[in-house]
């Protein structure tokens, strides 16, 4: 093996690595448990927008503190889990050339 293909695995596993600490990080069980019952399949946001003009107004203070909590770990996870794969496709891609 040449050193820049082991350097390609070593960049690799360390993306790999940056996605597995994401899902750790924002994991969707730190989320309340009231949210996680109510959204069934749907995202947070998709949640948060089906009751925006029902309940919105109703919730009360931490609750709202909440789904923004939940809002933002859904967010993260989906950064923690594109932006590795983004660089991984680049890095095999340029790679190739």
């Amino acid at each position: 093996m040449k050193p820049t293909d082991i350097y390609l695995i070593i960049l690799i596993g360390f993306f790999l690595c940056i996605w597995g600490v994401g899902e750790f990080l924002w994991r969707k069980s730190k989320d309340a448990g009231w949210i996680n019952k109510a959204k069934g399949n749907k995202s947070v946001r998709k949640y948060r927008e089906s009751i925006a003009g029902q309940k919105f107004g109703e919730l009360s203070k931490i609750e709202k503190q909440q789904l923004i909590a939940a809002i933002t770990n859904e967010q993260m996870r989906i950064v923690s889990r594109a932006v590795p794969w983004f660089f991984i496709i680049m890095f095999l891609i340029t790679g190739l050339e």
